[in-house]
């Protein structure tokens, strides 16, 4: 299956930044530039998928209609690609359900939504970048600075760190009831 990570905190911190980066150490050390013409690391401003119908052009339209999707399109390109979901929260709440959970098989492989078009995806490394939770994070960060906190602790189960998660899930549940 795929790598998937999820870079959150406020903007402006380098989540964007770190996801380039890191598509450049797993590709060799090539320039992230390199990688973006190539198209081994594929950006998707999840703010151009608010609309329900917007969805298809990130993983293809429905059976009977013609095209591709462009995710599904750069998996076919380079399986190996590090694709950024960038402001993850912008995106309409059924796209983050049906076109992209539902999208993936057993095997670590994406189907379009017409489902007849399998790419290989477990080579591929997922980046969700998000503000969701930014405040919790600043909060946290301040906390650290101000109370010194020592490292021990740091590995313990964090309020903080159930706080975001339990955003995050209430924004999916939501998703899947409306």
């Amino acid at each position: 299956k795929p790598l998937v990570m999820v870079f959150l905190g406020p903007s402006g911190t380098g989540k964007t930044q770190l996801a380039r980066l890191l598509a450049s150490a797993l590709h060799g050390g090539a320039p992230p530039d390199e990688l973006i013409r190539d198209g081994r690391f594929v950006t998707f401003p999840m703010g151009q998928y608010k609309d329900e119908h917007a969805q298809h052009s990130l993983v293809g339209p429905p059976v009977g209609i013609e095209g591709e999707g462009a995710l599904t399109a750069a998996l076919a390109k380079h399986p190996d690609a590090v694709v950024l979901l960038d402001e993850f929260e912008k995106a309409h709440p059924q796209a983050i359900p049906d076109a992209l959970l539902s999208g993936f098989e057993d095997n670590g492989a994406f189907k379009d939504a017409k489902k007849n078009l399998h790419v290989k995806a477990n080579r591929a490394v997922f980046i969700i970048n998000t503000n969701i939770g930014a405040a919790e994070v600043l909060a946290a960060a301040d906390a650290l600075r101000r109370d010194k906190i020592p490292g021990e602790r740091l590995s313990r189960r964090d309020p903080v760190v159930e706080a975001v998660y339990n955003k995050i899930m209430q924004r999916l549940v939501r998703c899947d009831h409306e």
